[in-house]
């Protein structure tokens, strides 16, 4: 019997969903686009519905579910399963997410419009600092493609750093919405442990390095060469200086790196000295010695288009991306070389004044061998470090 009602309360729901969905769909949200790594389509949200709906049935029969504010009493220790309508999801990582569609709730509605209004907006929101400059922000942004009639709205993660906008990064699509049906993404259950709030790595890290030199050779050192990597061209990059991290960013230039694109981009530097890093052991095998151990992450956005009109953002391809990825290798490569006398390479463990006769673990990746930073003429790198002029962009979009 249970069965049956469960059954016949999904159709009833979906019937519901494709008169309100049309309504929500014909409301354009923006013109700026943002590709995402990857996209929900409708009938993942409808099989992931169905599939809560069904286990509901089930956690029934044998507990109980609950409602979010009971769940959230039992404390944090305790697994439970939320009963429509599922609460909207509102980027919290204690809780696992799925899909609803819009007519389970009004409420649903009304989230649906706000990320609409968040999207066209597409301005940094729910801020929190990370520093003196830098804060971590939410932003909504239009991933909707082009060639289907699928709007597609998530919710992203972003670094400010003095008024600029670094790249996009940990996008996850929150609403779907089409002429037929729409749905919200919600939460289904809380974890019985939450995740921590990931690291400052931006949720990847794109390669180590490390440095072991002598004993005079000071932290300080070593961290203003850093700085000079990511704000000398064709980088340069603003920067936000923390104890142990610097923060590089740039928002919408011209790029000298894909020439005939613009680029918005994030690089963050993470550094750990030797009680914490993972060459101490490397280090202690040599007297009076230093190390430092050296985490890169990056977020990357490219518009094809190369004029502040346009508004499609695409992630790198493979091959562009592993071209910042080379060129940040490369300019960190030359200035922590040059606080050596002699330097020497292994793997990406750079022994500094040091004899290097010691094993490199397995993980430590390849330093690239070409230097790229040969085809960067003076003119490209002199048009790379121009920020576009707000007014000029206002001009052309009105064109």
């Amino acid at each position: 019997m249970m069965k049956k009602f469960t059954y016949c309360l999904i159709i009833g729901i979906l019937s519901l969903n494709h008169a309100m969905a049309a309504e929500i769909h014909n409301q354009n949200i923006t013109e700026r686009r943002f590709e995402l790594p990857s996209l929900v389509t409708v009938e993942q949200a409808a099989r992931s519905y169905q599939w809560h709906m069904a286990r509901l049935e089930k956690w029934n029969r044998m507990e109980g579910a609950n409602r979010l504010g009971e769940c959230l009493a039992r404390g944090h220790r305790r697994k439970c399963i939320f009963i429509p309508p599922l609460p909207v999801n509102t980027g919290s990582r204690q809780f696992t997410t799925g899909w609803s569609p819009i007519s389970d709730s009004p409420g649903y509605q009304l989230a649906i419009e706000r990320y609409q209004k968040l999207a066209k907006e597409n301005i940094p929101v729910n801020c929190h600092s990370e520093g003196s400059d830098l804060e971590r922000c939410d932003v909504y942004v239009n991933a909707s493609q082009e060639k289907n009639q699928i709007e597609t709205i998530a919710r992203c993660r972003v670094k400010v750093l003095k008024g600029i906008t670094g790249a996009y990064d940990s996008c996850k699509p929150i609403a779907i919405l089409t002429n037929d049906e729409s749905w919200v993404s919600v939460y289904v259950e809380k974890r019985a442990t939450p995740l921590g709030d990931g690291n400052a790595t931006m949720g990847r890290r794109d390669f180590d390095l490390g440095i072991i030199g002598p004993s005079n050779l000071s932290y300080k050192q070593a961290f203003g060469a850093l700085r000079t990597a990511l704000t000398t061209p064709p980088l340069a990059l603003t920067l936000d200086d923390q104890t142990r991290s610097i923060t590089g960013l740039i928002n919408s230039r011209y790029s000298s790196i894909i020439p005939g694109w613009r680029e918005t981009l994030t690089f963050r530097i993470d550094v750990f000295s030797p009680q914490y890093n993972k060459l101490a052991y490397l280090a202690k095998r040599q007297e009076n010695t230093f190390s430092m151990d050296i985490e890169i992450s990056t977020a990357m956005y490219l518009n094809p288009q190369n004029s502040p009109k346009r508004s499609d953002w695409r992630l790198p391809t493979i091959d562009q991306e592993q071209r910042y990825l080379d060129l940040l290798k490369l300019r960190i490569k030359k200035e922590l070389e040059g606080l050596c006398n002699k330097s020497i390479w292994q793997r990406n463990i750079l022994f500094c004044d040091v004899q290097e006769d010691v094993e490199i673990p397995n993980h430590m990746n390849t330093m690239p061998s070409t230097d790229i930073l040969k085809t960067f003429s003076p003119s490209s790198i002199e048009k790379s470090t121009q920020q576009i002029n707000p007014a000029d962009v206002k001009n052309r979009a009105a064109d």
